[in-house]
């Protein structure tokens, strides 16, 4: 069950300029705001296409974005490209994001593209962390897409101002 969240100070934060470091109190008032007006928190799946060596980065994101108000799915591993459309029209997420892409998985987003708009799901933004696959991918396709930054924190702020555009 979603729990609300509750307005807490002034609203009067937008979007950062793109020089500034987003903190967590700002992603939150962020969040808080989307929910006013959405009705439901900001959700989005976090996961990859493939396994990386060490730490899991979709955990590390997931857990910043949970922190931030948002309302996060987990992958249990790396799944199929069908899988993870299915996952994200069953889950009603706002976005998809994968991390430790590789110009390898571009064959793989675009067949995540073509299962989401078969789905009716061509409003789900996708987020990948590969500069050069997601400026491939933008100039091929209408599908609403976000290239995230190395920084946790610029992500989701990225993220939310791609959420934000696309409503």
């Amino acid at each position: 069950m979603e729990t609300p969240l509750k307005p807490q100070g002034s609203e009067s934060q937008s979007r950062l300029p793109a020089d500034a470091e987003p903190t967590l109190p700002s992603l939150r008032q962020r969040t808080r705001r989307f929910f006013e007006q959405e009705g439901r928190r900001p959700r989005a799946l976090v996961g990859a296409l493939q396994r990386s060596e060490g730490a899991y980065p979709a955990e590390r994101l997931g857990a910043l974005l949970a922190e931030a108000g948002f309302d996060v799915d987990l992958p249990p591993m790396p799944m199929p490209p069908d899988h993870l459309a299915a996952m994200a029209l069953d889950n009603d997420v706002h976005a998809v994001v994968l991390l430790t892409v590789r110009s390898a998985d571009e064959a793989r987003l675009r067949e995540l593209i073509r299962a989401l708009s078969s789905g009716g799901a061509e409003d789900i933004v996708l987020a990948v962390d590969h500069p050069a696959v997601c400026e491939r991918l933008s100039r091929n396709g209408s599908h609403p897409l976000v290239c995230l930054p190395e920084s946790g924190m610029r992500s989701a702020a990225r993220l939310l101002d791609a959420l934000e555009s696309h409503r």
